[in-house]
């Protein structure tokens, strides 16, 4: 099923709706509101009955249900209870309040008493907006950081010798070890490249990738880390090499590693 949401120029979501009602005139009614108020809604389909609204749902998938409680074939809860992947939020309509505290168990976004007061219905609008509006706002964030985390997984680095230039991907790295002003990169394959910088130089680049540095000598790809041996103070990586780590990096490796 495809969400129907779209955006106007000024940015405000323009949501999707259905309306589930065995009466027309309710129906007709929150429609005539939503032109009369001009509210952000584009109605995309209605029933008068649970049966015909199981249907509808089949086909499509809208931001907002205005949901009858009681019909000729059920109750509106009967309908979420049957179709449990309904991801709109739930605006109730029914003549009687006190089937209020059953519609908010199911996480009903509003409820609105019969006849449908102008005022009530935009504040339940506004409401769904706001919502809707944000999690729109965490579903873009959340998309950034999965592209950044794949960004990072795919990152390049060159590695420049006297005669070569290596070109890798940083997750190809084990570890990292000083020598003098020289760098050696050990790699998953067993291949050793050796670069004339300084271990510190590749420290601030690659810090965001995953590396830490456990000592002076040496910096580690994390996700190679096999084991942390803390009485010895001591790394096995899973290309067998043991290295020492640093006193007073120890605390911050562990904190490093409860976060993976």
């Amino acid at each position: 099923m495809n969400k129907t949401t779209t955006k106007t120029n000024n940015s405000n979501i323009i949501m999707s709706a259905c309306i589930i009602d065995d009466e027309l005139n309710v129906r007709n009614s929150i429609k005539n509101l939503i032109n009369i108020f001009e509210l952000p809604i584009n109605i995309i389909g209605e029933a008068g009955n649970i049966a015909d609204a199981l249907v509808l749902l089949q086909t499509v998938s809208p931001d907002l249900l205005f949901l009858d409680v009681e019909m000729p074939d059920g109750k509106g809860f009967d309908l979420l209870r049957q179709k449990t992947d309904i991801a709109a939020k739930v605006i109730f309509i029914t003549a009687h309040n006190y089937y209020a505290v059953e519609a908010f168990r199911l996480s009903a976004l509003d409820f609105l008493l019969k006849p449908i007061d102008a005022e009530e219905l935009q504040q339940a609008v506004k409401k769904a907006q706001i919502i809707i509006d944000k999690e729109n706002e965490d579903v873009k964030i959340t998309t950034f950081l999965e592209h950044l985390d794949k960004d990072k997984k795919d990152k390049k680095i060159i590695l420049k010798t006297a005669d070569k230039m290596h070109i890798l991907e940083i997750r190809q790295i084990v570890r990292l070890e000083s020598s003098n002003n020289y760098t050696i990169f050990f790699l998953e394959d067993s291949q050793k490249i050796m670069v004339a910088k300084s271990i510190k130089e590749y420290e601030d680049l690659l810090i965001n990738y995953g590396f830490f540095r456990i000592h002076q000598s040496n910096i580690i790809n994390l996700s190679c880390l096999s084991t942390y041996d803390k009485r010895n103070q001591q790394v096995i990586l899973k290309d067998g090499a043991t290295l020492p780590v640093a006193t007073r990096k120890a605390q911050d490796l562990i904190k490093m590693l409860e976060q993976i």
